[in-house]
């Protein structure tokens, strides 16, 4: 794996691949600024959406010689979260953080 990061345009098309959305920032120029959508479901409770950004993850990834596909991992780590931990548990409801 190479220590180094595809262009922008790569590294949306990897992170679409994945199965994951790539919202551009329609708010200024810089182009590594965009949105990563994952999306959760707990089987017949919700869909959950995830919004994340990976610019720092690129950053990381880049001066820990790590390659684009841990920047792909990182933002698939969530989706995980509908196996190891209920609904209710990942958001909970409004009177349980009240407590």
């Amino acid at each position: 794996m190479s220590a180094s990061l595809p262009d922008t345009g790569s590294m949306e098309k990897l992170l679409t691949d994945a199965g994951l959305t790539v919202i551009p920032d329609s708010v200024g120029s810089d182009k590594r600024a965009f949105e990563v959508v994952a999306h959760l479901g707990w089987e017949g409770k919700a869909k959950v959406e995830y919004h994340s950004h990976v610019w720092e993850e690129m950053y990381v990834a880049v001066h820990e010689f790590r390659g684009p596909l841990a920047v792909v991992q990182r933002a698939l780590a969530v989706t995980a979260a509908p196996e190891v931990a209920t609904f209710e548990k990942f958001i909970p409801a409004e009177d349980e953080t009240e407590l």
